[in-house]
């Protein structure tokens, strides 16, 4: 059992402005974040290439709600907006 809480997507922080949405991250630092493989990052988001948006993370994010990662969901977000800059 988790020592956790399992927090679901809609608690979220939406009020992102387009240049933070726009903003690019490696798809091996985002794919560990939301704890699924690059291949299937790939498969979901339709992108051939290696970085991956804000707007496309929290994509990920509302395609598996509930799943945690070593990070918080709710985290994730300004998680990477503060790793990249």
């Amino acid at each position: 059992m988790a020592d956790f809480e399992i927090e679901p997507v809609q608690v979220f922080q939406r009020g992102f402005s387009d240049i933070e949405l726009e903003r690019r991250f490696d798809l091996d630092l985002v794919s560990a974040l939301v704890g699924m493989p690059p291949r299937l990052v790939r498969r979901i988001l339709s992108i051939p290439n290696t970085r991956v948006t804000l707007r496309d993370t929290l994509t990920l994010l509302d395609h598996d709600a509930f799943c945690e990662t070593f990070l918080p969901r709710r985290k994730i977000p300004g998680f990477l907006l503060r790793f990249e800059r």
